[in-house]
Formats: structure tokens, sequence, C-alpha cells
């Protein structure tokens, strides 16, 4: 079977399951941007005006969907062909894409399965020095997400090349490139943006204060009037033992809302700067409780807990809410997706889908692949990514680990090529040797 049939053979397959894509709570804001042509900074920008560029042609999720999914194909098979004959990479990259911890992520629509897909498409064409087309890859993969540049770094700086610069000129133009990219899908965000909600304010920055000051030393309600000054809080007194009383390292939403409602969050330029001045206190003056929060957080994001919170095979399959009808699409699968889902949802309860088992896998491949610099490039970026969020990530959702576990696995079949082709060649050596 040839390999481009082995490739549509195992997409098309994989299309039963994914089939037309499935939205979460994000990708149901950007397409509901996508169509007000109205778009917010809350979420990248770029991908709702892509989504709205797609329905141009075909309405709905399908488009945005395959440009989510084709592109990571590709990107895998043609880096494994770099290392393995063609038949072979294909039935490897089919392998990748029917991984469970891979393929629940690649089936949904997120920011982070686009700026996956972007950026596993750049790695193989800055391989082979196509530069140009390469860069903008990874413009796109960065203007998906706004994290992306800590797994944009390594693949960049490892793997750009410009011309006959080599050691230390050669990494000075990779760095560079590597912040030109950076700047200009940032820039294309900022210029793209209709409306500044100033997201921070309401969201990670109010978690940092609460769960901060839930691990600090003992305030007095005097005390913690002074660090919080200016910022909307609803309790007058025994507010840290409030703080204490919700801690929930893995969210923001049950902060400013519902019967755990401590903040109001800030709708004006002078709230804001309140809640800028006071998470710079709260932090400076307890880096320990600080520190000790985001590694609850880090826990449970890497399941090292072994509990399970929120993974993409239960998320995906979430119904519209009510405010969203308008975009009429039915998020129910259908029964042939709905037993595959229940079996990824079996398989998301094991540790196949801890994180925390592939940041272990990639550390022992970085060292094995010390001299491979494409397989240390991968590895690399997923590392970077993942550590990343351990001051970024809000709560412990699955997906924010996709990229680290496809580069994990990806990174480990080209250190497997690479250490068996050196083997054949040596015992061929010996054999003509003797």
């Amino acid at each position: 079977m040839k390999p481009r049939t082995i490739l549509t053979l195992g997409f098309a397959a994989f299309a039963v399951y994914a089939f037309p894509g499935y939205m979460g709570w994000d990708s149901m804001t950007q397409l509901a941007q996508a169509r007000r042509h109205v778009y917010s900074d809350d979420h990248p920008p770029a991908m709702a005006v892509l989504w709205r560029v797609l329905e141009v042609f075909v309405h709905g999720p399908l488009l945005m969907w395959l440009v989510g999914a084709i592109p990571f194909v590709l990107g895998v098979y043609y880096l494994l062909q770099t290392r393995l004959p063609a038949r072979a990479a294909a039935i490897a990259t089919v392998a990748v894409l029917w991984f469970p911890p891979v393929g629940t992520v690649v089936a949904a629509i997120y920011k982070d399965t686009t700026m996956a897909a972007f950026l596993m498409a750049a790695v193989p064409l800055l391989v082979a020095r196509r530069n140009a087309v390469g860069l903008l890859l990874v413009v796109a993969a960065t203007a998906m997400r706004w994290n992306a540049i800590a797994a944009t770094l390594p693949i960049v700086v490892l793997l750009y090349h410009h011309g006959s610069l080599a050691g230390a000129r050669r990494y000075a133009a990779a760095a560079g490139a590597w912040l030109a990219v950076t700047a200009i899908a940032m820039l294309l965000n900022t210029v793209l943006a209709d409306e500044h909600k100033r997201y921070w304010y309401k969201t990670q920055a109010l978690m940092d204060i609460a769960d901060t000051v839930a691990n600090a030393r003992d305030y007095s309600d005097a005390e913690l009037a002074d660090e919080l000054a200016g910022v909307d809080v609803i309790p007058h007194d025994h507010v840290q033992d409030a703080f204490r009383r919700i801690y929930k390292p893995v969210d923001f939403r049950h902060l400013d809302r519902g019967d755990t409602q401590i903040f109001v969050a800030p709708e004006t330029d002078a709230g804001r700067d309140a809640v800028a001045r006071a998470w710079k206190r709260v932090i400076a003056d307890n880096p320990g409780a600080y520190l000790h929060y985001r590694w609850d957080n880090f826990v449970m994001l890497l399941r090292l807990d072994h509990a399970v919170y929120n993974n993409a095979p239960i998320t995906s399959v979430l119904r519209f809410h009510e405010d969203y009808d308008y975009l009429g699409h039915d998020l129910e699968p259908g029964r042939v997706q709905g037993w595959l889902l229940e079996g990824n949802r079996l398989i998301s309860r094991t540790p196949v889908f801890d994180p925390y088992v592939y940041v272990a896998l990639a550390l022992v491949l970085l060292w094995l692949a010390r001299r491979d610099r494409v397989a240390s490039a991968l590895l690399l970026s997923g590392l970077a990514y993942e550590a990343a969020w351990f001051v970024l990530a809000p709560t412990a959702d699955y997906r924010y680990s996709e990229w680290l576990v496809a580069c994990t696995i990806v990174g480990g079949i080209l250190v497997w090529a690479r250490r068996r082709a050196t083997r054949r060649a040596s015992s061929r050596r010996s054999d003509t040797g003797s």
C-alpha cells in the first residue's frame, strides 16, 4: 500500500471519530466573534479572523477542524520521513494521530490544536531549510496562542539556518528570527483586536491574589486591606479565611460569581490598576506562598496526584449553552462517535493520559538525543511549553499538555530511528571489516 493511501485511509477513519470537529467554550466564543465580525483579545483574534474567512466557503466547524488536523498530520509525516522509509513514516504518523492522548485534542477545535498544527508543519520545513514558509507557519502558530513563544523558541533557535552561518553567528541569527516572528504575530493580534477585554485583570490576576493569600502567613483584616487597597472585595472581615475556605488552584471562575464570590471583577481603569498593584504586592510579599499555590496547580495539571480533572474526551462533547444556540451547531456525537468517545473516556482515567509520564520520558529521550538537533528541538519545545504552564495555567485542562505529548512521541520515534540506523551502519562496517 502506498504511503499516500495509508495516510488517506488513516485520516478518513479518524474523521469518523472527529467529524466535524468538537468544540468547547473557547471555540464557541471564537466562532461567535467570527460571525459578529467583532474580535476581542480575550482569545487571540487571529483564529477568529481565520474562521471568518473559512466560513465564506463552508459554514460551521469543519474547515477549522481540518486546519487544525491536516497540517499536524503532514508535519509529522514529512518529519518522520527524514528518518524512516515513506511507508513506515506513514504508518507511524497514523499511529500518532490515533494515539488517544494526541488524537482526542486533534479532534477538537482549540487554539491549542491550531497552534500545534502550524508548529508541527513548520518543523520539517525548517529542517529542509525552507525558511520562508517555515517561519511563516511559526508566525501562524504564535498568532493562535499567546504563550506559544515557549514552544517556538527551541524550534527556531535550533533548526533555523541562514546561509552559511555557523556557530555563535548562526544562533544569533536564529534568535533574531525568533524575535522577529514573535513580534509579527503579537502585532498581528494587536491590530486585529477590535475590543480589548483586559482579561488578565479579571481572571489570572484575581486567582493569583486569592490563592497566594490562602497559602500566606496569617494576615489581620487591617493588613490585608492594605495589601488589597482599591480592589473590590465583598467580605469585609475574615477575608483570608474566606480565601482559604474556597481555595481552588485550578480555576478562577468561583472568585467573581456564584455563592463563593469574593471579588467584583474590575471594569474600570482605576479598578484594573488597583488589581495590578495588589497582585504585585501580594506576590512580592509572599513568594513562597505564590510558588506553593502554583505547585498545587502544576501537580493537578501533570496529574501527579493521579486525579482526573478536565480531559479532552470529556470537555469536547459539551453541548452548546443556550446563549450560543444561534450558532446552529449540535455537538452531540453520532452512535459510532459515542462508542469511540466512551473508549477514550475510559482510557483517559489511566496513566496513558498522565502528562508527568511524558515529562519523564521526554527528559530521558533528551539525553539520548543530545547529538540530535532535530529531536532535541522537538523535545525541548514540548518541555518548555509544559514548563510555562507552571506560571500560566489557570486550570488543569489536559489540552495544555497535548503539545508535550506529541513532541515526546514523535521525538521518541526520531531518536529510535536514528539509533537504529547507527547500529545498522556499525554492523555493516563490522561485517565489512571481518
